[in-house]
């Protein structure tokens, strides 16, 4: 696979990559930095092109972008007009606060979106009893959490935040939306199991309170309530957060 090429009109060459071995993804990736209307050349393995095209196809028409053979003696197998469907995913989304700190009143469809992130609008409302800055928030709150995970171990200390590195825009783009999906992961390990442990009666044990719930043995709150890991590394979100903002000033 190689980048693609800079010029009036960018190619990509994906080379043996199939869709189902992720070649959507890096056709995604060349489009998006394209404007709605201007084309990609797509190069793929030539024993590989007739399986590709009818697979290509197929998804141009599902995302929007228009499909275009080529020309005779072209030594690209297909271009792509890139459509507009792409910017509509972000219309109306909005930035889950920020890194400067918690914000005043969080909006309801924030949810377990790590601060920073972008939120699609459509999204389901959360209701939280307690919501804003005004009611939870105290002066001292960074430093009381500091010292309760310092006894465990000292993310500041631990982790060579100022070591100088250098990686390739995409990969970093990349370990910053692992980051943010590591934090919304860590969110709901922690929200989904504490509102059923609220709903229990203590004189219940919880396994039992929670079988009346799910058929699954193993579902997602048994597995919050019952490896107190989960809840424990709560603590690494801000790494996580901290990791994702390193080169950008949000998360994924």
């Amino acid at each position: 696979m190689t980048k693609p090429e800079t010029s009036l009109s960018p190619t990509i060459n994906i080379e043996a990559l199939s869709f189902a071995q992720g070649a959507h993804l890096l056709l995604k990736r060349a489009l998006r930095a394209l404007t709605p209307g201007q084309r990609l050349g797509v190069r793929v393995a030539p024993e590989h092109e007739r399986e590709f095209l009818t697979h290509l196809r197929g998804w141009c028409r599902a995302q929007g972008h228009e499909f275009f053979d080529r020309e005779d003696k072209e030594s690209i197998c297909a271009w792509i007009g890139r459509g507009r469907a792409m910017n509509g995913r972000w219309q109306q989304a909005e930035r889950a606060s920020g890194s400067d700190g918690p914000h005043a009143a969080p909006s309801l469809r924030w949810g377990f979106a790590a601060r920073g992130a972008m939120v699609e609008a459509g999204g389901q409302s959360f209701h939280y009893s307690l919501h804003t800055k005004e009611q939870v928030w105290a002066d001292n709150a960074p430093k009381l959490y500091a010292q309760a995970v310092a006894a465990q171990w000292n993310p500041n200390t631990a982790i060579r935040w100022e070591e100088p590195f250098n990686l390739d825009e995409e990969i970093e783009s990349a370990v910053v939306q692992v980051m943010t999906y590591l934090i919304e992961n860590e969110n709901a390990a922690l929200q989904v199991p504490a509102r059923l442990y609220r709903a229990n009666s203590p004189a219940l044990p919880r396994s039992a309170a929670i079988a009346r719930h799910s058929n699954r043995r193993r579902s997602a709150s048994c597995r919050g309530l019952h490896a107190p890991r989960h809840l424990a590394s709560k603590r690494t979100g801000p790494v996580h957060c901290r990791r994702a903002a390193i080169a950008e000033d949000f998360a994924g």
